[in-house]
């Protein structure tokens, strides 16, 4: 239960870090697929599987901090630091 409950936390934070251009270099885990949906404003809302009105948020995430000219890396998730489906390493406290 632990391991999902910090899944959902990393996926949220680096969404609102990456929605403000707080990335430098983000990592992403290229099997994980993560359905939900991201407001303007970075928050989160996890969908209990993928539908019509919803979509991997891993990859909007990525695509937020290519925007904001972070680098973005995939990789498996072994390669990823603790285990979750991504990691970021940011530009300024957040």
């Amino acid at each position: 239960m632990q391991a999902v409950l910090a899944r959902y936390c990393c996926a949220a934070v680096a969404a609102r870090a990456a929605t403000c251009g707080a990335v430098q270099t983000l990592l992403v885990d290229i099997d994980e697929v993560l359905p939900g949906t991201l407001d303007d404003e970075g928050a989160v809302t996890f969908a209990d599987g993928p539908s019509s009105t919803s979509y991997d948020i891993i990859d909007e995430i990525a695509r937020r901090a290519l925007v904001t000219g972070a680098r973005v890396l995939g990789v498996r998730g072994a390669a990823i630091p603790g285990g979750g489906s991504l990691a970021a390493i940011l530009r300024y406290p957040f």
